[in-house]
């Protein structure tokens, strides 16, 4: 069973149902039967599947694990301290293997995508799940 916020739930229509949540990076996403209500805080947006133009999957490396480990390694050099140089090249390699993923809407009536980023098995699953109710 689904536990539904009450700012939700007001603003579901008819026999509209709520039968998934995703808890994504920053905020919580409800998928109705007809849409995906976004959950920041007190606020609450939705989208309806069919204003839903395309999605996509994206990586991005971890920048900041990449600049920190670039930095260690100039510190590292200047000390001539190898540990440290290790440390930051440990750092770089972690920034470009561990990346941060997200799914990017394409909704009609917005200039820009909406972005969301989580674990990769929540995306995943979001992912299929707008694929699937998409119009």
């Amino acid at each position: 069973m689904i536990d539904i916020p009450k700012d939700i739930e007001k603003y579901l229509v008819g026999d509209e149902t709520v039968d998934n949540q995703f808890g994504l990076k920053d905020q919580a996403v409800y998928a109705s039967t007809s849409r995906l209500f976004f959950k920041k805080g007190n606020t609450v947006r939705d989208i309806s599947y069919a204003h839903i133009s395309s999605i996509g999957f994206k990586s991005k490396p971890n920048w900041l694990f990449i600049f920190t480990g670039i930095l260690a390694v100039i510190v590292g050099y200047f000390l001539q301290q190898d540990s440290i140089i290790i440390a930051g090249a440990v750092l770089v390699l972690g920034g470009l293997i561990w990346k941060s993923q997200q799914v990017e809407l394409t909704v009609a009536g917005m200039s820009e995508p909406w972005k969301l980023s989580g674990q990769r098995d929540t995306l995943d699953s979001l992912f299929r799940l707008i694929r699937e109710r998409r119009v």
